[in-house]
């Protein structure tokens, strides 16, 4: 029995010795959309930073699927036609933002009276 114990600590230190301390774990950051807009959405594409996705075609007051982003903000960049009429929201840099953590988020597209343009606001889901 002694010796099963000792084997046990044993097979435990050898396994946290081998453990790489310096690779950093994998930042997972979903993004769904959610179209909070007066008429549907076609060919719904974000970028968060660097990577562009094509959510589709999203219905009022529906949303898509999640899709992973290796690193995203609050905001973003969104192309997306709605009436036959291309809108597109083009950050100018993220020069002060954080990235988003680790977790799951929704940009909610909104359409605005006033700049007769789409805005986006981040929930945290």
């Amino acid at each position: 029995m002694k010796i099963l114990k000792r084997l046990a600590i044993c097979l435990f230190f050898i396994s946290a010795c081998n453990r790489d301390e310096t690779t950093e774990p994998f930042e997972e950051v979903q993004i769904r959309v959610l179209n909070a807009a007066f008429a549907s959405f076609k060919n719904c594409k974000v970028s968060t930073y660097d990577d562009l996705y094509n959510y589709g075609d999203i219905g009022v007051n529906e949303y898509s699927a999640y899709h992973t982003f290796q690193k995203a903000y609050r905001y973003g960049y969104v192309e997306l036609t709605m009436n036959n009429r291309p809108y597109i929201l083009q950050p100018t840099d993220f020069v002060g933002e954080t990235p988003l953590s680790k977790g799951k988020y929704t940009y909610k597209i909104i359409y605005s009276e006033e700049s007769k343009n789409i805005d986006i606001q981040l929930i945290k889901d």
